[in-house]
């Protein structure tokens, strides 16, 4: 693999954690050959003499501890980078993947495990899913609406009468408790409207939401499209972008 070495951003010794070899460095694009430590060898580890390979697997399992956005590996299978962000504790993902190469039996010592620091911010918030309308035995309409928050699936539903203006109402209220279950606390917000209306050549979804900090009005508009429950959702979500935004960048 041939690409430019990430710049290095902090070098952490981390032999008080178990791990002779981990450090921190700092980049966006794929690392290349790791910077000489300074110790006797010049990698700072002593030359593996036993062969093995990264399998799929592992890399996999690598992948899959918490905070890591992607496994780097080399050529020689000699080094692996775990690509997460700034605010990640690097010493707890360098002991978490020292565990999983002693588990499938490589010797740590071997492979030069390092941290990558993306350079960027990736993007977190909240995405619409699905919005499914249902008929109830008693006449009245529920609406489900779905909506994904880094992997996980959280869903609500709410009911009211049947029409056409009442069940767009319903689908905000529904998409408001399905964020509520995302962020795990009440937000005090209160639906004012929904309406169907239509600007210039288009026909837009508008929803009116009072609540947040400076208890305001929020609006949110969206295209109306073929699917009324979904842009009603997605207007909820266009409503508190940034009530969300600020609420969601500190977990």
């Amino acid at each position: 693999m041939t690409s430019p070495s990430p710049e290095k951003h902090q070098t952490t010794t981390s032999e008080q954690r178990g791990l002779r070899y981990g450090r921190v460095v700092s980049g966006t694009g794929d690392p290349g050959s790791p910077t000489p430590s300074g110790r006797a060898g010049g990698n700072g580890r002593p030359a593996a003499t036993d062969d093995f390979v990264i399998s799929p697997e592992l890399r996999t399992a690598l992948a899959s501890i918490p905070g890591v956005d992607r496994v780097i590996v080399s050529d020689d299978d000699r080094s692996v980078w775990l690509q997460t962000e700034p605010h990640q504790a690097a010493g707890r993902l360098l002991q978490a993947a020292q565990q999983l190469l002693e588990g499938a039996g490589v010797d740590p010592e071997s492979v030069q495990l390092d941290v990558m620091v993306s350079a960027t911010r990736r993007e977190r918030r909240i995405r619409f899913d699905s919005a499914e309308r249902i008929e109830n035995r008693d006449r009245s309409i529920s609406v489900r609406v779905t909506l994904e928050w880094e992997g996980v699936l959280q869903e609500a539903v709410a009911t009211g009468e049947k029409g056409e203006h009442i069940e767009l109402r319903t689908a905000a209220q529904a998409a408001l408790l399905a964020i509520e279950k995302v962020t795990d606390q009440p937000l005090n917000l209160r639906l004012v409207g929904v309406k169907h209306v239509r600007a210039f050549d288009g026909e837009l979804v508008v929803v009116s939401i009072f609540g947040g900090a400076g208890r305001k009005t929020l609006l949110g508009a969206v295209l109306a499209g073929t699917d009324p429950f979904r842009a009603t959702a997605v207007a909820v979500l266009m409503a508190l972008n940034r009530l969300l935004g600020n609420y969601l960048v500190t977990r």
